[in-house]
């Protein structure tokens, strides 16, 4: 599980739990209106560029690929966005992602990453991994996407 305190690297100055709970949700909200941001931009570009289609299925990129244009296939990386909640994955399957990597850089509620985060204050990694790879959440994550 993830930790309820976080090392500033001075000892004793350790954020407590509800803190921790401020800057998650802080977190979450800010990358969730950069999804939004990443989205809107994606829909104005395929409005000014019609040589550019969003593709949702392998159908449709052959589709785009007979008509000679290029496919953007819509997709993130770090299940940041979802906050806690897997149900999150539907919401951008119909804002037409189709590329989901639960992990980038650091751990996560839903998995460990193969690159845990580093701490310049305290010149260290995260540890090697939190949840043996993907925590239960991430299990549940996993079963939304492939359904």
């Amino acid at each position: 599980m993830l930790a309820h305190t976080i090392s500033t690297g001075i000892p004793g100055t350790e954020l407590a739990d509800p803190l921790l709970n401020v800057l998650y949700e802080r977190g979450v909200k800010f990358a969730r209106e950069q999804m939004q941001l990443q989205h809107a931009t994606v829909l104005q570009l395929l409005e000014a560029d019609k040589s550019i289609a969003l593709t949702k299925s392998a159908a449709e990129i052959e589709q785009a690929f007979s008509e000679k244009r290029l496919s953007f296939i819509f997709g993130f990386q770090n299940a940041r966005v979802l906050g806690k909640d897997p149900a999150y994955l539907d919401h951008y399957y119909q804002l037409g992602a189709r590329v989901f990597a639960l992990t980038h850089m650091g751990h996560n509620h839903f998995a460990d990453s193969s690159r845990p985060n580093y701490n310049v204050k305290t010149c260290s990694y995260e540890v090697d991994e939190e949840h043996g790879g993907l925590s239960e959440l991430g299990v549940k994550g996993i079963a939304k996407i492939i359904v």
